[in-house]
């Protein structure tokens, strides 16, 4: 420090290249904050433009969580898997046909970096995203629709396919199937009416057998039964028929029960009569043994 004298006094005074240093630096501060602050709203303003512009893509998320709310059509079919294509500040909307809200925190996003997005939007976009998760979702319901219509008509055409076989080969035994009661049993049946007729009753005489093949008597002395099922049967459609306790069979002897007769008596007042077990089982669907119910 450096003193003068001024017409009596003494002052100090800062050497001039002290105060040049100490005013450099803090202008040089000032402009790198200045220049820090002009990058950062750059980078806001590039961000914000990449942003509004990435208001317009679908986002596409699933739940973490199995929600039974969803469990409709759509989900069995396996079409939507959860998915969603609306997403609102820091909730979710679901669409799928129906609009719900769920958090964000419970969906994995196909990207993650959206995630993020969400968060840095906020409420921004939101009018535009609405929009876009609107017009993606109809799309998916026109792509579910078309999906099902797919399978419908698959279906209708596989079974076309079925039952014209079943006329063609005249099946008309779809199941054949016995019922327990303790030791006593029964049979159930589900027949196809493969004619071109209305059937109005069928027939049927079961006969009992061990296993070696012979006739067999049951604990009260019958070897063969003989039941009704009524109409009317349509053509083309299919009748179920179950009948309780036929048999007594505490000792376990009887091996099976077949049909050794059945006959079909038609609305016009004709009959159709078919015998022997090699007769009909050509009759008989391939799975008629097996319970779909297992």
């Amino acid at each position: 420090v450096f003193f003068s004298y001024n017409h009596g006094r003494y002052t100090s005074r800062i050497p001039y290249a002290s105060i040049r240093r100490s005013d450099f630096a803090s202008e040089r501060d000032i402009q790198e904050e200045k220049e820090r602050q002009d990058e950062e709203e750059r980078r806001r303003a590039e961000q914000e433009k990449k942003d509004s512009i990435d208001d317009y893509i679908p986002i596409i998320a699933r739940s973490k969580y199995h929600d039974p709310d969803w469990d409709d059509k759509l989900d069995s079919l396996g079409v939507y898997k959860y998915h969603v294509y609306a997403i609102i500040d820091n909730k979710a909307h679901v669409f799928n046909g129906k609009e719900k809200v769920v958090s964000l925190e419970s969906l994995v996003f196909d990207v993650e970096e959206r995630y993020q997005f969400l968060l840095r939007r906020g409420n921004k976009g939101l009018a535009i995203r609405k929009q876009i998760a609107f017009q993606q979702d109809s799309i998916m319901l026109l792509r579910v629709e078309h999906y099902m219509d797919s399978l419908r008509n698959n279906f209708q055409r596989a079974a076309n396919e079925y039952y014209n076989e079943l006329n063609k080969r005249q099946i008309f035994i779809l199941k054949d199937l016995y019922s327990y009661s303790d030791y006593r049993f029964g049979k159930k049946f589900m027949f196809y009416n493969c004619f071109n007729k209305r059937i109005k009753y069928i027939n049927i005489t079961l006969t009992a057998y061990n296993g070696v093949g012979d006739i067999q008597r049951d604990d009260i002395g019958r070897s063969s039964a003989k039941v009704r099922g009524i109409g009317p049967i349509e053509k083309g459609e299919i009748a179920s028929y179950d009948w309780d306790e036929l048999f007594w069979d505490d000792n376990d002897i009887i091996d099976e029960v077949l049909i050794t007769n059945i006959s079909f008596t038609f609305f016009d007042g004709t009959t159709k009569s078919y015998s022997g077990k090699a007769n009909i089982d050509k009759h008989r669907a391939a799975n008629c043994y097996e319970d779909d119910d297992d």
